[in-house]
């Protein structure tokens, strides 16, 4: 190679060099270091309805009359209950759609070999 297939160093990039390394910048801490973590919650105070709730909630339901404490335990006792009449009506409606995609398809079978059977019987008896 001789030195005139080098280009001009006058067009080459030129880069400063780093005197002093920045810390802030290198090396980037991970993600996981620069998130805030939440401090653990040690609430473990339940709610009438049985679900779990700060300790503010629970004094605010305790400082509530009797019948709106009753009041809100039934609603949430309702809510619970149509959660789990949704969730087993959904589980029956994929069932009942799985069975109805098997029924098909052994109805399309049926259909596809009866129309290549009628297609064949034509002209067996015009041949004979």
């Amino acid at each position: 190679m001789s030195s005139s297939a080098l280009p001009p160093l006058g067009n080459l990039p030129s880069w400063s060099r780093v005197s002093t390394l920045d810390r802030s910048r290198y090396p980037k801490p991970f993600l996981r270091d620069r998130l805030q973590t939440l401090p653990p919650s040690g609430n473990t105070d339940r709610l009438p309805d049985g679900g779990q709730g700060s300790k503010m909630d629970i004094q605010l339901l305790n400082n509530l009359p009797l019948s709106d404490q009753q009041r809100i335990f039934y609603y949430n006792k309702s809510i619970k209950f149509l959660q789990q009449q949704q969730a087993d009506t959904l589980q029956k409606l994929h069932e009942e759609i799985n069975q109805l995609k098997v029924e098909n398809k052994d109805l399309q079978f049926k259909f596809v070999m009866n129309k290549n059977s009628s297609d064949f019987s034509p002209s067996h008896t015009q041949g004979k």
